[in-house]
């Protein structure tokens, strides 16, 4: 069961009028179709909390963890409803930054100036079981902080978190992907239950919950490419290379490359 469980990681998720000219972007009528195959092939999505503890009920054959980071007002607008629609939950995570109300962080260029979720949509969605984690605070390259930095940015993006959204279970995921030991011991100092990666992590999540690896999703629906993203050959292909790059010491190298 470890080895099937995959995380799929969103964005934004656009209405049908909106190009899509950003792979951080999934159209409205493909997140459905998207969504629809999930289900249709006999997927389920456990609360992150119970799937991590490994409790009985939560382990049937395909469970599957849907994420979406940033948290952009069009997850409220377009995704939750289609998530609604198929019984489905998600984690997203937030920069909990509440007093911005866009995204300050993107260059100029690769998203836009887009709106960012306030409050009282978080509210709403945890009371439909939409779960939330972290996302940092102002969403740096957290292993470019030096310790009391990123103590701070820990701490702070945590309690405007909790101070948001009543949840007993604390996820983050790191900006960028970028991620190393020291700031993995950071997060757990900080009280976080485990942390999620991108592109980087081993192959079984239950390996390292400070480094869960997730499944890059795009605007392409094809039944071929949800077929290889769902059943996770994705990750093999993904955690091969990682661990090539690993043993040579690029990893490092390589994430400051990625424009995430």
């Amino acid at each position: 069961m470890m080895f099937r469980m995959v995380v799929l990681m969103y964005h934004r998720v656009c209405p049908d009028s909106e190009e899509v000219t950003s792979r951080y972007v999934v159209s409205k009528s493909n997140f459905r179709k998207q969504m629809e195959f999930l289900s249709r092939n006999g997927y389920y999505t456990p609360t992150l909390d119970k799937l991590l503890h490994g409790t009985p009920k939560e382990n049937r054959s395909r469970p599957i963890v849907i994420t979406f980071d940033d948290g952009y007002l069009d997850n409220y607008e377009n995704a939750f409803p289609v998530l609604q629609e198929f019984g489905f939950s998600a984690l997203i995570f937030l920069v909990t930054d509440f007093s911005r109300s866009a995204n300050w962080w993107d260059r100029p260029g690769r998203l836009g100036n887009v709106d960012l979720l306030r409050p009282h949509h978080i509210q709403s969605m945890s009371k439909a079981g939409i779960q939330f984690g972290a996302h940092s605070f102002s969403h740096p390259r957290l292993p470019e902080l030096d310790d009391n930095e990123l103590g701070e940015e820990l701490r702070k993006s945590k309690l405007s978190l909790e101070s948001t959204v009543e949840q007993s279970f604390s996820p983050i995921a790191y900006p960028y992907g970028c991620v190393d030991n020291r700031v993995k011991d950071a997060v757990r100092r900080a009280g976080f239950h485990c942390g999620f990666a991108v592109y980087s992590g081993p192959l079984s999540y239950s390996s390292d919950l400070f480094e869960i690896r997730r499944v890059f999703m795009t605007n392409r629906a094809s039944f071929l490419y949800l077929l290889y993203k769902a059943y996770g050959a994705d990750h093999l292909v993904q955690w091969a290379l990682w661990s090539v790059k690993k043993l040579f010491g690029l990893q490092d190298r390589s994430r400051r490359k990625r424009q995430m």
